[in-house]
């Protein structure tokens, strides 16, 4: 289980839009990568992730899901990935600083 990177800087952001950050996963072994499952480290990130077995060289995608509601400031959402590769779980991470969205008069 290959992350070429397993953490990003979103940027800024908008407070009310939501964030998705999708990382790609590759699979180096030789048998297929399943992924068993993927926990965000809170209620408001959620994670959607290829269900199906990663055949050898082949590719996935886990995505990060983020409703920026009530928040502000920056912040790190992270998600634990579990699989049945060595190690088994691996760490995904992004940060973003949500800012108000201009109100007009």
């Amino acid at each position: 289980m290959y992350f070429k990177e397993d953490g990003r800087d979103i940027g800024k952001v908008k407070q009310g839009d939501t964030v998705f950050c999708t990382f790609t996963v590759e699979n180096r072994g030789k048998t297929d990568l399943l992924i068993k499952s993927v926990s965000p480290s809170c209620g408001c990130t959620v994670a959607q992730y290829d269900q199906k077995p990663i055949p050898p060289k082949g590719l996935g995608r886990i995505s990060l899901i983020f409703a920026t509601n009530h928040r502000e400031g920056k912040v790190t959402k992270s998600a634990t990935v579990f699989s049945n590769a060595r190690p088994a779980s691996k760490i995904l991470n992004f940060k973003c600083e949500i800012v108000l969205p201009n109100k007009s008069k």
